[in-house]
C-alpha cells in the first residue's frame, strides 16, 4: 500500500542525502519502518490518518533524518577533496620541477662564466 503523506516525507528527506546509490537503499527502508509504525497503530485502533502522523512523527523531522543518515552515508571523499588533492599534487611536482629548471640553468650559466662550453 502506498501512502502519500509516507511518500512526501521520504522525497524530503531523501533531499539531504548526498549519496545517490545509498538514498535508493535508504528509500526503501524508511518506507518499510513507516508502513510497519503504520500498521501497528491500525492494529491497536487508530484511524488512518492518525496512524500516518505518529508514524512520521515518531521518526523525526525529514530534513534532519536525511542530514543526520547523509553523514553516515557518506563517500570517504568528496568531490571538492580529490579536487584539492589533485591540485595539491600538480603544485607539488611544478615546484619541484621549477626548483630542478633554475638549479640546472644556474649550473649551465655557471659553466659557461668559467670558459665551459
Amino acid at each position: 500500500m502506498k501512502i502519500r503523506e509516507f511518500e512526501k516525507y521520504i522525497k524530503k528527506m531523501s533531499l539531504q542525502i548526498d549519496d545517490k546509490s545509498a538514498c535508493r537503499e535508504i528509500k526503501l527502508e524508511m518506507n518499510e519502518h513507516l508502513m510497519e509504525s503504520y500498521e501497528e497503530l491500525i492494529a491497536q485502533g487508530k484511524s488512518h490518518d492518525e496512524a500516518v502522523k505518529i508514524s512520521i512523527e515518531n521518526i523525526g523531522e525529514a530534513s534532519n533524518i536525511g542530514a543526520a543518515l547523509d553523514k553516515v552515508h557518506t563517500p570517504k571523499l568528496r568531490l571538492w577533496q580529490i579536487t584539492a588533492i589533485v591540485f595539491i599534487v600538480i603544485l607539488f611536482i611544478a615546484i619541484v620541477f621549477a626548483y630542478f629548471y633554475f638549479t640546472l640553468a644556474s649550473m649551465q650559466r655557471g659553466i659557461s662564466a668559467k670558459g665551459g662550453f
